[in-house]
């Protein structure tokens, strides 16, 4: 059986095949992605307006552990929510009902998140053992020079070089953790193996596509925000009467806007997972290509 293509394109924009195949299992799973994440975030705002409508310099006793809870509910959604996409795009699953869970598979993400973090710690040491040599032998030279500068860049751009052969080489893991159903750490490695450009170029074809994603929304929904809300009163908003002055008709169309913002936000998210779990894909074809290794042959008899 021939190795399978590594299509960059289809790669890129592999969660827009997802959802022209599964466009009902998608929606519901960005629905109930956006339901914890809102919750929290309330809650977190509701938290920090205490303390703005507070005594000025007073803390409430239980801000702090209030919000050390929401930041962990926080994180908690998040990686539910990666592992509901996930499981859609790499098992073509969703969990009947509500499709978030906090189950093996969060886990396993979990593990597998605190796993490649010691490797990324072992990496940001290299990068420190690289621009640090550079910086100290750049001292030797006038400041503005020619070797000055050039010892400097070419420091800087070895330890950038190491952060994206890195950023790389890690990138499907939660992906690869969701497919084999284990914590995975550096064998991550072993998914980008010959493929390193092409999976390069599709995170650079993702980055530009979020570049204009961003700034579309900037151009159109940021200004519409901003026109709604002018002219409330910013003590109004400290105090938690800013809704009030807007009107409900105002009012609604803000919060419409926030919402679909937030909408587009975690679909932008999942967009980002789609290419990391092509690639897993990719892989397990490739291995499932490759001829079985022939069992070496027994020595010949005395």
């Amino acid at each position: 059986m021939p190795t399978p293509k590594f299509d960059i394109i289809e790669a890129s924009f592999y969660f827009l095949s997802v959802f022209k195949r599964r466009p009902g299992a998608c929606l519901w799973v960005l629905v109930w992605s956006c339901v914890p994440l809102v919750l929290v975030i309330f809650a977190m705002m509701q938290t920090l307006r205490s303390v703005a409508i507070g005594e000025a310099g007073a803390l409430p006793q239980a801000f702090v552990p209030v919000f050390i809870v929401c930041w962990i509910a926080l994180m908690g959604a998040m990686l539910s929510g990666y592992a509901a996409w996930l499981r859609l795009m790499v098992r073509d699953e969703v969990a009947p009902g509500i499709p978030l869970r906090f189950g093996a598979d969060e886990w396993r993400l979990l593990g597998s998140m605190f796993a490649i973090f010691g490797v990324y710690l072992l990496v940001a040491l290299g990068m420190m053992i690289v621009v640090a040599p550079g910086s100290l032998l750049s001292r030797g030279f006038e400041v503005g020079t020619p070797a000055h500068m050039a010892l400097n860049v070419l420091s800087v751009a070895i330890a950038f070089s190491l952060f994206i052969w890195f950023a790389v080489r890690a990138y499907p893991i939660y992906a690869l953790s969701v497919l084999e159903r284990r914590v995975v750490g550096p064998s991550v490695w072993a998914a980008t193996k010959g493929v390193f450009w092409p999976v390069l170029a599709c995170l650079l074809i993702l980055a530009s596509a979020f570049l204009l994603m961003q700034l579309a929304l900037g151009m159109t929904l940021a200004p519409l925000g901003a026109a709604l809300s002018m002219g409330i009163d910013p003590e109004a908003v400290r105090t938690g009467n800013g809704w009030a002055q807007l009107g409900l008709l105002k009012a609604s169309l803000l919060t419409l806007i926030s919402l679909v913002s937030f909408l587009l936000l975690l679909a932008m998210q999942a967009f980002a997972l789609g290419p990391s779990a092509y690639i897993v894909l990719w892989n397990a074809r490739r291995h499932a290509a490759a001829p079985p290794q022939q069992p070496d042959a027994a020595p010949p008899a005395p």
